[in-house]
């Protein structure tokens, strides 16, 4: 049975020592004119904060959507669990842990295989969010799956994902680990 190509960004699953993940508050800034920011889309750092939405708290920090930055470069902050408009202030709840484990669809029908991709590194791969579920169309890319330093990738191929159906072969879900987080001083390497 073949994988449907069904992306839903990156959705955080647990953290590699096991135990719960944070949430914590961003702002998207109204400043930001680039893109909107879908639900389990990877964002980075921005430098504009947010306002608290009542008037009473400390300012929210600043983030944007990753498709902003450049792949294998740019420094996640997390994986947004909300929506926000372009262009529109917006509070997000971000999964934020350095070593928070996520899953994400390979962008490709190229045949992944457990032998030849897992414990390799890649990028991410921005893909249209839909305005109707408001759901990332992130995924991973499969040209990008490569053994090495990893200095220039994203993220680290962990395992197959035994959610179901899922089986080995294009569109392939895989559980991965970010490699490029902000809140990490974290040495690449296979």
């Amino acid at each position: 049975m073949a994988n449907p190509n069904s992306p839903f960004g990156f959705r955080p699953i647990a953290r590699t020592g096991g135990g719960p993940w944070s949430i914590n508050q961003y702002g998207k800034p109204a400043t930001d004119t680039n893109y909107a920011i879908f639900m389990n889309d990877p964002v980075m750092k921005a430098a504009a904060s947010v306002a608290d939405p009542t008037g009473v708290g400390s300012a929210a920090p600043g983030i944007a959507s990753f498709s902003s930055g450049t792949p294998g470069t740019t420094l996640w902050v997390g994986v947004s669990l909300n929506w926000g408009a372009i262009s529109t202030a917006t509070v997000h709840y971000v999964a934020d842990e350095p070593d928070l484990i996520t899953m994400a669809q390979v962008d490709d029908t190229t045949s992944i295989s457990v032998a030849s991709h897992v414990g390799k590194n890649a990028n991410c791969l921005a893909g249209a969010g839909s305005a109707t579920t408001k759901q990332s169309a992130y995924t991973i890319n499969h040209s990008t799956i490569a053994a090495g330093s990893g200095t220039d990738r994203d993220v680290r191929v962990l395992a197959l994902s035994s959610l179901q159906p899922n089986v080995a072969g294009g569109y392939a879900i895989l559980e991965c680990l970010c490699i490029k987080h902000f809140y990490a001083n974290v040495t690449v390497g296979v």
